[in-house]
């Protein structure tokens, strides 16, 4: 009995122990993805739950995890997409009450502009 109990809480452990790392593990994962092709997609930032740049081989980009943990691959030229990476890195209370306007994106997008 006792060793079903020692057992028992070692796997409590490891289990608690996983969950820990696993953002740990899911960040690192993240910076090596490599994006064969980038876009411009306008994404809403409420959507969103992370922004990190990547550098992987020639192509650079700005990668977007969605609340869905779909990964997109934006351009890093493109103005939209550093603001985006800009407000979700920033530390500054100024920067991150900056609203990017998801709206004029789409319509800008449905007009031909180049964005």
């Amino acid at each position: 009995m006792k060793t079903q109990v020692t057992f028992a809480l070692l796997v409590l452990a490891c289990v608690l122990h996983h969950h820990a790392d696993a953002q740990v593990v899911h960040d690192v994962l993240l910076q090596s993805l490599c994006c064969k092709s980038v876009r411009r997609m306008c994404v809403q930032e409420t959507m969103v739950t992370k922004v990190v740049k990547n550098r992987c081989g020639a192509q650079k980009a700005i990668l977007v995890v969605r609340k869905n943990n779909q990964t997109l691959c934006l351009d890093s030229e493109w103005k939209w997409a550093q603001n985006l990476l800009e407000k979700f890195s920033s530390t500054d209370a100024e920067t991150k009450n900056v609203t990017l306007d998801y709206s004029m994106c789409l319509y800008k997008k449905r007009q031909g502009a180049r964005i």
